[in-house]
């Protein structure tokens, strides 16, 4: 049977290790151009630590004379890619304090450049959930149709999760529980 002291110590070690987190990370590379027929990359790093629940994107801004030919996706650290914009907006410019976010009530699909607001993205942001977050994360844009250009001058990506805890941390954990049992079981 376990002891009582020892399950209170278990119980505040599952408590600890399972702390919910959010954070939001911003590029640090941009403002990048975005030539004719280019695509480029622009990428954020989190640090690991926190299964994801949730994942928002916010492109800060992004001028473009000709939004449709742009398609714009996500990257995350585990290789998962999900598609934000594709070809949506005819010859308007831009997105503009943009947020892609499964939640938002009109889909980007419906919207209209300048896209300020919120918007569902073409694919779910929920492809990402249970990843671990740590990692280096890749917005990727590219302008598939020649006669314009543009600029990826900032963006920005919330994620919201749970701990996870480090190796080291369960090891001590461990470690420490097994220091209990030997001396409950030496006296």
């Amino acid at each position: 049977m376990v002891p009582m002291r020892m399950l209170k110590v278990l119980l505040l070690f599952v408590f600890i290790t399972g702390v919910s987190s959010a954070g939001v990370f911003v590029s640090a590379d941009t403002p990048m151009t975005i030539p004719d027929l280019t695509t480029v990359y622009s990428y954020i790093t989190v640090p690991s630590g926190a299964t994801i629940t949730d994942v928002n994107v916010m492109i800060d801004s992004l001028s473009h004379s000709y939004d449709a030919d742009l398609r714009i996706w996500l990257t995350s650290p585990g290789g998962t890619s999900i598609v934000l914009f594709e070809n949506n907006g005819g010859s308007g410019d831009g997105l503009f304090g943009t947020v892609f976010d499964d939640e938002a009530s009109t889909p980007i699909a419906s919207g209209a450049a300048p896209f300020t607001g919120a918007f569902r993205p073409i694919q779910a942001l929920s492809a990402f959930d249970g990843q671990n977050s740590g990692g280096i994360w890749t917005l990727t844009v590219a302008d598939q149709i020649a006669g314009d250009r543009g600029t990826l001058n900032a963006w920005s990506l919330q994620v919201d999760g749970s701990d996870v805890p480090e190796p080291a941390t369960w090891l001590l954990g461990g470690v420490g529980l097994l220091g209990l049992a030997l001396r409950h079981c030496i006296r």
